[in-house]
């Protein structure tokens, strides 16, 4: 029983040093993720919190001639972090800094209105600017229907509340629409390490 009273502050202290370290990581989701990520370490065994996210498409949009345009990937295959707004001005916003894959495709529906100077670009844009061409094709000349088929993919480095998307241009003397069939139409986005 002598040695109870030194034990009592030693308790005192380590119940203290907790509610620290809990009021510590009293922050908003992203944050909060930050920080796990940080109190696991540096090295070959640190963890990378899984943040991924799958779109497709089958909604058969309409590419204009010219004219650099957002894909909307619009149908949720998985997005871990919510990362994704739809729509026409589609984009993934990544919720901590790291180094992100990026891989996409498309199909434009069958046409014969390609000429052999027509040429259809995969563009991915960071902050809306072009960052990398994934993909170009063109001398697709045809007397008969024929499909245009761009993808690739990529790794760039993305800091917290960058966002990314997706953009074709096409010149074909007119409209064209993507093949009404998302497993044609699609884009996958990983976080594969720390920035």
């Amino acid at each position: 029983m002598a040695d109870y009273p030194n034990t009592v502050p030693a308790f005192t202290l380590l119940v203290n040093n907790v509610h620290d370290v809990l009021a510590a990581h009293q922050n908003t989701p992203n944050a909060e993720i930050e920080a796990i990520a940080t109190d696991l370490g540096a090295g070959p065994n640190r963890r990378i919190l899984p943040l991924a996210a799958r779109y497709q498409t089958a909604a058969a949009q309409s590419i204009p001639g010219a004219n650099f345009t957002i894909v909307d990937f619009g149908t949720l295959v998985y997005d871990t972090h919510n990362a994704v707004t739809v729509g026409a001005a589609w984009k993934f916003t990544a919720p901590v800094a790291g180094y992100y894959f990026v891989s996409a495709a498309i199909l434009f529906a069958a046409t014969t209105t390609w000429s052999d100077t027509d040429y259809g670009s995969l563009i991915l844009y960071v902050n809306n600017a072009a960052s990398s061409y994934l993909d170009r094709k063109d001398s697709y000349g045809s007397a008969s229907s024929v499909y245009m088929r761009l993808g690739g993919s990529t790794v760039v480095l993305l800091a917290a509340a960058s966002y990314l998307d997706i953009r074709l241009y096409q010149v074909s003397g007119g409209a064209l629409a993507l093949l009404n069939d998302d497993g044609y139409n699609q884009i996958s986005i990983a976080r594969v390490g720390a920035g």
